[in-house]
């Protein structure tokens, strides 16, 4: 049907989105690393710059997830980190402060975040997966019921 067809739409930008925001997010906990070994303030603003773009992407997901779950009620998914709060205690910590604890902080942020971003992906692939099965045997079963129509229609002709 259209409809799954649509969510199906919608599962492919979801997962589109949750890999783009899985690469920034290993980018940033790589520069963050380098961070941590007493990387240099280059480091350190390339790490701010993958957080503020996790940031924004996470604006975009929240929009796709909204969308995604009112089109498919069935299977609600939803992220347990949100755009407004992510990242927000330490980003300003990090720059005024920029010690190894709040580094330390950050990377534990940035792992979670990108633990959660696995799971919504993984959650995505297996709705997807469901729906494709169910698009295939409807699919199969119009088929079925095509075939059958044409071969009554010779009967009757």
């Amino acid at each position: 049907s259209n409809e799954i067809i649509d969510i199906l739409r919608l599962g492919d930008a979801l997962r589109h989105q949750l890999l783009r925001m899985m690469e920034m997010l290993k980018s940033a906990r790589n520069w963050g690393r380098m961070d941590l070994l007493g990387g240099s303030s280059i480091s350190s603003a390339m790490k701010r710059e993958r957080m503020e773009q996790t940031r924004q992407a996470l604006v975009e997901l929240d929009v796709i997830l909204r969308y995604f779950r009112k089109k498919f009620r069935e299977f609600p998914v939803a992220s347990r980190i949100s755009a407004e709060e992510w990242g927000q205690d330490f980003f300003a910590a990090d720059f005024v402060l920029d010690s190894i604890g709040i580094d330390i902080l950050i990377q534990m942020d940035i792992a979670d975040c990108l633990s959660e971003m696995e799971r919504l992906y993984h959650q995505t692939e297996i709705i997807c997966h469901d729906l494709r099965q169910k698009a295939d045997y409807m699919q199969e079963q119009k088929e079925s019921l095509q075939a059958e129509w044409v071969k009554y229609m010779e009967t009757i002709e």
